[in-house]
């Protein structure tokens, strides 16, 4: 119970209907990664999954689905830098959470996360 808030419902409810409240956009911007993960087969459950050694500052993770067709590097700028990462191949990438296309290497900002799909 130490630091967590008590929410009221009825207070709630109006802060996720308030599309400008800080509330509806963690909440609505949380909804469309779950979309993204649940229609990407590369992150099925019983799909592989390997640690990548990229950079310091970024933790990195390719997933790929269980017939291994279909390949995911998760990038996670755990840093308040912005960083650069080599990818493991020059291959033509798309980030599925902002849509920009990356070849071989992509820049993230502070705290930014992409999903390369390629």
């Amino acid at each position: 119970s130490i630091n967590r808030e008590k929410l009221n419902a009825d207070t709630l409810l109006h802060e996720l209907a308030t599309r400008t409240s800080l509330r509806s956009a963690v909440f609505s911007n949380y909804v469309r990664l779950l979309e993204i993960r649940t229609t990407e087969p590369a992150f099925h459950p019983l799909g592989g999954q390997a640690v990548l050694e990229l950079h310091p500052a970024v933790f990195a993770l390719e997933r790929t689905n269980p017939a291994g067709d279909r390949r995911v590097i998760a990038l996670h700028n755990v840093s308040g830098d912005t960083v650069t990462v080599t990818l493991p191949d020059s291959g033509q990438r798309r980030d599925l959470i902002g849509g920009q296309a990356v070849s071989g290497s992509a820049q993230l900002a502070p705290y930014q996360v992409m999903w390369l799909r390629g």
